[in-house]
């Protein structure tokens, strides 16, 4: 089967485009990401030769790195480009009303809305892991049916940038030009929007994709910080160097130039919900199988809600929506009891970070986590029908206590892992056309070594969504262009709304939802998952939240 098109560019598509199979792809954080994403993606290095679009365009000679937004290349004869928001001295425009999208359900692993980018009708990721549009062009002959890809010729409102950008995903390239237009989602509209119009890929997963584009909603300002952030580490490990009396390799030495190029321009971009004036919005995933998700811009604030409803939760770093955790555990007792199955983030370990990440279709943790986990499931002889004998999965965000059902972090495999997620999908596959009875259960968690500046790394991905309506306020200050991101969590209803927790979120435990079997193909992973270990020596960066 295949996705259907829109008979024209300016008709709503199909309510059912996601028919054909997506291949594995990264969550575009994955945006400088995907980011995951996911999610834009992740750039990772300059584009250097040819014009990317050309079908003759070399291969940047600087690595692939870990994040989004790493190299960039201005075209000739030109500068940066600010005169769209008065260098990068943002003002809201007045607040938006509140709207609320339909997210399409694919495979339960992906979810897509409808949006426009200069009046052409298009399916999208919105992905809190990443913090740029990322839009697949029709001059890219890898991207997908060139019917469903954008046009920028057939837009009244678009205009070219200045620079080129490449992105590394886990799962292949792309290159990118900066781009300018009018995207509309539902009744919300943002004039003048910047942008990464994919022009040239190296991803084969892209043809078949149920997306045209990623919008990446990640705190603001979050791509300069992390330009900074990426420029910060690589100077760090070229003071290294040079006190061990090494010569700097010319690449590192770029790379550092190359990120600070990049924080400079980014500081003149607009995010795209503050285009919209939007501040705050929300996502919730249904709990059954082929169930919708939702999101809803311009949300309610939760202080209106009935006192216990929403619980704040601080936002740990700068870059992204992450959060304290502590107390990674399988059983109802605390960290320390006896009877609990000790996961990591609390004693003497000390605590770790969460990224709440809409683009990433599972759970990540380290493996040292997925091995407890397998050990409790050998226990049940991994048979899917003793599921109700699994403990929920408990942990502390902030100080406060969470649960996710059995469901939520194990179920069956269906299909053959890409080579692309061989390194971070541990479980096995399966032909369940071969079978004859029902498949086994395995740990549905992705493997993420990934420290940080506040310990190890774990990605909240959709299952997190499933049981816990998600607000995320920006808090920017349409004044002085600041910023104060909060996020803020309730338990969800069946009809994916907040709802008062009784008596409180760790004892008002939801309904058993409906037993994941997940088609390796189709995930949607974050790019880091598979380039933790970038560096140019023997110095292990630490990926900032």
């Amino acid at each position: 089967a295949q996705a259907t098109a829109p008979t024209s560019r300016s008709e709503t598509p199909s309510r059912n485009p996601i028919s054909h199979p997506y291949m594995a792809a990264t969550s575009f954080f994955l945006l400088v990401l995907l980011t995951i994403v996911e999610v834009s993606g992740k750039p990772a290095g300059i584009l250097r030769g040819k014009h990317p679009g050309g079908g003759g365009a070399h291969k940047p000679a600087a690595k692939k790195h870990l994040l989004h937004h790493l190299g960039l290349r201005a075209k000739k004869g030109s500068q940066p480009d600010h005169s769209h928001n008065g260098a990068g001295n943002v003002a809201r425009r007045p607040g938006a009303k509140e709207f609320r999208s339909v997210l399409q359900n694919h495979e339960d692993v992906q979810y897509v809305t409808e949006i426009a980018v200069g009046g052409q009708n298009m399916y999208a990721v919105l992905d809190t892991g990443s913090f740029e549009l990322l839009v697949f062009s029709q001059a890219c002959k890898m991207c997908g049916r060139v019917k469903l890809l954008y046009d920028h010729e057939g837009s009244q409102h678009y205009r070219s940038g200045n620079i080129d950008t490449m992105h590394s995903f886990g799962s292949g390239d792309t290159w990118s030009h900066e781009a300018y237009d009018r995207v509309r989602v539902g009744q919300l509209t943002a004039a003048d929007q910047p942008f990464w119009e994919v022009v040239r890929s190296e991803m084969p997963v892209l043809r078949t994709a149920t997306f045209q584009a990623i919008v990446g909603l990640g705190p603001a300002h979050s791509a300069t910080k992390l330009a900074e952030e990426q420029a910060q580490s690589a100077e760090e490990e070229m003071e290294e160097i040079l006190r061990e009396g090494r010569t700097v390799p010319a690449d590192l030495a770029q790379e550092a130039k190359e990120f600070r190029e990049a924080a400079e321009h980014s500081r003149g971009k607009v995010d795209i919900y503050t285009n919209f004036g939007v501040q705050r919005f929300s996502v919730c995933i249904g709990k059954l199988a082929g169930d919708p998700g939702y999101f809803t811009w311009s949300d309610a604030d939760p202080a209106v809600m009935p006192p216990g409803t929403f619980q704040a939760l601080p936002v740990l770093g700068s870059i992204h929506w992450s959060v304290e955790l502590t107390d990674m555990r399988l059983g109802h007792g605390g960290y320390m009891d006896p009877q609990t199955v000790r996961l990591g983030c609390g004693g003497q370990e000390g605590g770790c970070a969460a990224i709440l990440d809409t683009g990433t279709s599972l759970l990540a943790a380290p493996r040292s986590a997925i091995n407890a986990i397998e050990s409790a499931l050998m226990q049940l002889d991994w048979d899917c029908s003793r599921i109700g004998e699994l403990p929920d999965l408990r942990f502390n965000l902030a100080g406060v206590e969470y649960s996710l059902p059995p469901e939520s972090y194990i179920g069956r495999v269906d299909g053959e892992i890409p080579p692309a997620l061989m390194e971070v999908l541990h479980f096995h596959s399966f032909n369940s056309s071969l079978a004859e009875g029902p498949t086994d259960c395995q740990p549905l968690l992705m493997s993420l070594d990934t420290e940080t500046q506040f310990g190890p790394m774990y990605i909240l991905g959709l299952p997190f969504f499933r049981k816990y309506y998600t607000t995320f306020d920006t808090g920017v200050d349409g004044a002085n262009g600041t910023a104060q991101p909060k996020m803020f969590t309730a338990l969800a209803d069946d009809q994916c709304m907040p709802t008062e927790p009784k008596p409180s979120l760790l004892h008002s435990i939801p309904r058993r939802g409906h037993l994941m079997k997940v088609d390796p193909s189709q995930l949607r992973v974050p790019e880091w998952l598979s380039k933790s270990k970038a560096g140019h020596g023997k110095r292990k960066r630490t990926h900032h939240v």
